[in-house]
């Protein structure tokens, strides 16, 4: 997002473990089947939100204390930076 240009963004995404029934998932894969199509093998929810941080560490932190429940969820950190031109 153009928000976040500049340094230190990361962005974090945060899915079910598979072992846990993903409703909205389930949801998606009906909807799509009503609307004459063929239903989806597979069809996940998940959320990916951005951040500025100073501290990857921190960051990680920070997700695991307050986004992501280790028992029912997982999560995938990504950190960009800005290339100098």
């Amino acid at each position: 997002p153009r928000r976040f240009a500049g340094r230190n963004i990361h962005s974090v995404e945060i899915w079910l473990k598979d072992s846990v029934t993903d409703v909205a998932g389930e949801s998606v894969q009906s909807a799509v089947a009503d609307m004459g199509f063929g239903r989806p093998a597979l069809s996940r929810f998940g959320k990916r939100l951005y951040a500025r941080a100073t501290s990857t560490t921190k960051f990680r932190h920070a997700v695991a204390k307050t986004l992501a429940n280790e028992t029912v969820n997982y999560c995938k950190i990504v950190t960009t930076q800005r290339q100098k031109k």
